[in-house]
């Protein structure tokens, strides 16, 4: 299995989450290119669609939105249901597949070529030795001028699910580095942002595939070495989060939890105890 068993999506028919928010932004500079006739979009581990829920309103446009060739893919088929149904209602070109995460370089062919993918919060769901070659399998499908859009939590709070590795901003700058130098990339400062909400805090990554400059020949030649080398760096960024917390678990055991905030650490912090625990022994 791929994803976790008690991982959820998100729904809320009135409200727009800033990473869609960014998504749909970055969609619409493609869809106003005026010699793309199709946008074809992978929104990968798509939930429920909330994504495109509000499409009409976030891109107004009719004849941007007849651009989009959507394509629905989650390992949750109830899921994909309600993402066709939302597809289905704004009139969009959609295909949909119901698949592990893990599936779909097997499921979608490396000829079949994206301008756009959204991979919006779920690597914190899979496990560590699946998200180098789901990162590398997404990059080469995307078109010269395709573009990838990452983002995740940082911090799961009280939507804790069992075995979930919260990442943050620097880990994945780490990782997105030793990915890029395995794929023998110079001069792309790619780097991780880090975003403040209400309840939480997220990074994201923004993949600009013509700033790769290297042939798909290339990367393909190159996918053992990159995949090697982010695995290695993720292998030695879950050794150091590890040791952090077992240090603070330490600190609680002998200081015990007084406050409440204590006390949700210390709970936030088991969760995370278990799940890096769990990703080493499988890595």
């Amino acid at each position: 299995m791929t994803l976790l068993a008690d991982s959820n999506a998100y729904e809320n028919p009135l409200r727009d989450l800033p990473q869609h928010q960014a998504a749909l932004t970055l969609l619409q500079s493609s869809l106003e290119n005026p010699n793309l006739a199709e946008c074809h979009w992978l929104d990968l581990a798509c939930g429920k669609g909330q994504i495109i829920c509000h499409l009409e309103e976030n891109i107004r446009d009719i004849q941007l939105r007849s651009k989009i060739n959507y394509y629905a893919y989650d390992g949750n088929s109830e899921y994909i249901r309600d993402a066709e149904r939302i597809a289905r209602r704004l009139g969009l070109r959609a295909t949909s597949t119901t698949a592990e995460i893990a599936h779909f370089p097997k499921i979608i062919d490396r000829d079949q070529k994206f301008n756009f993918i959204s991979f919006t919060n779920t690597v914190h769901e899979l496990r560590p030795h699946v998200i180098s070659d789901v990162l590398f399998e997404c990059v080469v499908r995307l078109a010269h001028d395709g573009e990838m859009y990452i983002y995740d939590m940082e911090e799961l709070g009280s939507g804790a699910e069992l075995g979930a590795i919260a990442w943050d901003a620097a880990d994945m700058t780490e990782i997105i580095k030793a990915f890029l130098s395995g794929l023998d990339v110079v001069n792309y400062p790619l780097t991780c942002q880090r975003w403040h909400h209400k309840s939480c805090a997220g990074w994201s990554l923004f993949i600009q595939r013509k700033y790769l400059n290297i042939s798909e020949q290339q990367m393909l030649v190159a996918k053992d070495q990159a995949v090697a080398q982010t695995a290695t760096r993720m292998s030695e960024v879950l050794t150091r989060k590890l040791n952090l917390c077992r240090d603070a678990l330490e600190s609680l055991t002998i200081c015990g939890a007084t406050t409440e905030e204590e006390e949700r650490n210390r709970v936030r912090l088991l969760y995370e105890y278990w799940a890096l625990s769990r990703a080493q022994d499988t890595t």
